[in-house]
């Protein structure tokens, strides 16, 4: 199921520059509201993150998908948070999450006011990926509305008011959460199940999400 996508020195180097400008974009941002001051650790989040989604479109190139919308390298004008999907095909709307491989737990943290964590569409997918040096893993897929039981608060007791996690499968020390390994498919059984072609992104609930532009990752 699991996918390995190698990522050339280009595209290293492209979502570099994208971090470093975005870092310097959000920084005040991120030390008010995530009492972050380290601009290192912003951009290193931004670069993986970035390189993530790097990867997801060129697996979504690769099993022949139409991409309507692709990977974003502009920097916005700030004004809100973005909840927006990273890319969009003809037929879904993919939020790429990833964590690098040195964690010790693997899970993937959502804003509990992400639409969709609460009430996601049905066109949404999430894609969950491991980040290494040279090659980005894209563990699974999942449509976003089937993982609505699977949430789990964060280990981290000051996160749980914010956030909340999906766990690739239980730590063996940790108390258990839902696994939400059992429900993972590879991205092309996913998305080739969608059949339904969407004629364009303006739906009711995410018409607000045009105004939103700024990301964090």
């Amino acid at each position: 199921m699991a996918a390995k996508i190698s990522i050339t020195d280009q595209e290293k180097q492209a979502c570099k520059e994208f971090a470093e400008i975005y870092a310097d974009t959000v920084r005040d941002i991120y030390a008010k509201n995530r009492n972050q001051n380290d601009i290192k650790i912003i951009i290193d989040q931004a670069y993986w993150a970035k390189l993530a989604e790097v990867a997801v479109e060129k697996e979504v190139q690769k099993i022949k998908v139409e991409i309507v919308e692709g990977v974003d390298f502009s920097i916005h004008q700030r004004h809100q948070k973005s909840f927006d999907a990273d890319i969009k095909t003809v037929n879904a709307r993919l939020h790429v999450k990833s964590l690098h491989f040195d964690r010790a737990e693997k899970s993937w943290v959502f804003q509990k006011t992400d639409p969709v964590v609460y009430e996601p569409e049905e066109d949404e997918i999430l894609v969950f990926c491991v980040t290494h040096p040279n090659y980005v893993e894209i563990v699974g897929a999942c449509q976003a509305n089937a993982a609505l039981s699977f949430y789990a608060p964060p280990r981290k007791s000051e996160l749980a008011a914010t956030k909340e996690c999906l766990y690739l499968i239980n730590h063996p020390k940790k108390p258990k959460v839902p696994e939400i390994s059992e429900i993972l498919k590879s991205l092309e059984t996913v998305l080739k199940a969608r059949t339904q072609l969407r004629v364009g992104y303006t739906d009711k609930s995410r018409k607000s999400m045009q105004a939103y532009v700024w990301k964090e990752f």
